[in-house]
C-alpha cells in the first residue's frame, strides 16, 4: 500500500505555501499546524480532542498524548504556533465542545449527534497532505506521515546547532517517542558515517 512507503519531509518553502494555502480552513490549517509541531503519528494526530489543549479558560503548556502504537506517552510542548492555530479553529467552531474532535469529518452523517463527534481517518490525513504538497508544486514523496518526518528531522537539525550529536539524537528521540536511539537514527535518513558517529555519541 502507497501510505506504507517512506516519505519525505515538507521543505520549508512549501510549509509556508501550504500555511498560505489552508488559511481560510481552520480544521485543515490545525491539522498541518499541530501535526508539523508534535510530531505525532497520524493514528494519534486524528483522535485529539479540543480539551487536550484547552482546559476551558486558558491553553495547556504540554499536550499529553498515549501513543497508539508504543502506549507510552509523548508530551510535545503546546507552543505559539499551535495555539495560533487552535485560536482560528475556535473561532470557526464556537459551538464546539472540549469533547469535540479537532480534526472531524465533514461528510454528511445522519447517525451522528453532533459534527465534531467523528474524527476523520488516517488515510484521509494521508490524503491531504499528499494533496497540499501537489498544490504548491513540491518535490518528492509525501503522506501524513511527513508532518511528523518534518518535525522530528526539524528537531534534530535544530538541536545539533548547539548540543553533541548524541545529545541532539536524544532529544529528536524523545521527540519521536521512540524506544531505541537506532531508531531514530534510522528514521532520520542519516548517512551511514554520521549515523555511527551520532549512535557512539551516546552512552545511556
Amino acid at each position: 500500500m502507497a501510505k506504507s512507503t517512506r516519505v519525505d519531509a515538507i521543505p520549508s518553502k512549501a510549509i509556508g505555501e501550504i500555511r498560505t494555502l489552508l488559511r481560510d480552513s481552520p480544521r485543515d490549517y490545525a491539522l498541518f499546524v499541530i501535526g508539523l509541531n508534535t510530531g505525532l503519528r497520524e493514528s494519534d494526530l486524528v483522535r485529539l480532542r479540543l480539551g487536550d489543549f484547552w482546559d476551558g479558560s486558558c491553553y495547556r503548556e504540554i499536550l499529553e498524548v498515549r501513543q497508539k502504537k508504543t502506549h507510552d506517552f509523548v508530551r510535545p510542548c503546546i507552543n505559539r504556533a499551535i495555539a495560533e492555530a487552535l485560536s482560528r479553529w475556535r473561532t470557526a467552531n464556537p459551538a464546539a465542545t472540549l469533547d469535540s474532535y479537532l480534526f472531524y469529518r465533514t461528510s454528511k452523517c445522519y447517525r451522528r449527534k453532533s459534527l465534531y463527534d467523528q474524527h476523520i481517518s488516517e488515510n484521509w490525513v494521508y490524503q491531504l497532505i499528499k494533496s497540499w504538497c501537489a498544490a504548491v508544486g513540491a518535490q518528492g514523496n509525501f503522506g501524513g506521515h511527513s508532518l511528523r518526518r518534518t518535525r522530528i528531522t526539524s528537531v534534530f537539525v535544530e538541536a545539533s546547532k548547539t548540543m553533541p550529536l548524541g545529545q541532539a539524537l536524544l532529544t529528536a528521540k524523545k521527540t519521536a517517542g521512540h524506544k531505541k536511539v537506532s531508531t531514530t537514527s534510522d528514521y532520520l535518513q542519516l548517512e551511514e558515517g554520521l549515523a555511527q558517529d551520532v549512535q557512539m555519541a551516546v552512552n545511556l
